[in-house]
């Protein structure tokens, strides 16, 4: 063997590629809503995020008359294949009305025209399919729902659902030994310590959560307190 024709290794001079965000930024209003919205649950979970741009882009999309046409868009596409012919028609005619419009800011989304769809095609189901068809059509009629009261009835809800992620979990270490706690907690899910370590993780963020819930209050929830008040007696 000649050793003059191997080739001798040379450590690498060039720099990196500039790297983006982790996960593609999406453009349209719906995705940044759920992009945003994830975001305040990892926090609420016990992850780092930008507090401030959570929130302010969470409720810049949740204010946008956009929002509910594209989340009823994107959920009929998935379910659409699903759906028995006649309901599928009901609702696509019923919202067809509304479509292209949606950037007129007195457009108001037909919550209950499309819920009314829905109901009707429950009550004409035979009894032994209808739990079977309310599962099916679960998603639009939750959302529906929460839209029932226009923009600000779907943000009450949820925001309502954030303060319950973080009541579930505050309220276990309310004036207790956190010691005490987490051995309670063992006990309780000694098949699944992993549920432990979870909660454990999401309540040493507590400092982050409070600042979130805070930042939320002071955005939605000092102007409606009785939307809130559930929540707030606890």
């Amino acid at each position: 063997d000649d050793p003059s024709a191997v080739r001798k290794a040379e450590p690498f001079r060039d720099g990196f590629p500039v790297l983006g965000p982790p996960t593609a930024i999406a453009g349209k209003v719906h995705q940044r809503c759920a992009t945003s919205l994830n975001a305040a649950r990892m926090i609420l979970a016990g992850y780092e995020h930008n507090i401030d741009e959570v929130v302010q882009s969470l409720l810049t999309c949740l204010d946008s008359p956009e929002l509910p046409f594209l989340q009823w868009q994107e959920c009929l596409s998935v379910l659409a294949t699903r759906l028995p012919k006649d309901l599928r028609n009901d609702l696509e005619s019923t919202y067809k009305e509304f479509d292209g419009i949606t950037n007129s800011q007195n457009v108001e989304f037909p919550a209950k025209l499309l819920k009314r769809v829905l109901e009707a095609h429950l009550d004409s189901c035979p009894e032994k399919e209808k739990g079977a068809q309310e599962r099916l059509i679960e998603p639009l009629m939750s959302l529906v729902k929460s839209y029932e009261g226009g923009r600000e009835s779907h943000a009450c809800v949820i925001v309502r659902s954030l303060f319950e992620e973080y009541l579930s979990i505050e309220e276990l270490f309310s004036d207790n030994i956190q010691a005490d706690v987490i051995e309670r907690l063992r006990l309780q899910y000694k098949k699944d310590l992993s549920k432990v370590v979870d909660i454990v993780l999401s309540h040493q963020g507590v400092k982050n959560k409070n600042k979130l819930i805070l930042r939320l209050m002071e955005q939605l929830v000092y102007p409606n307190p009785a939307a809130y008040r559930e929540k707030l007696i606890r």
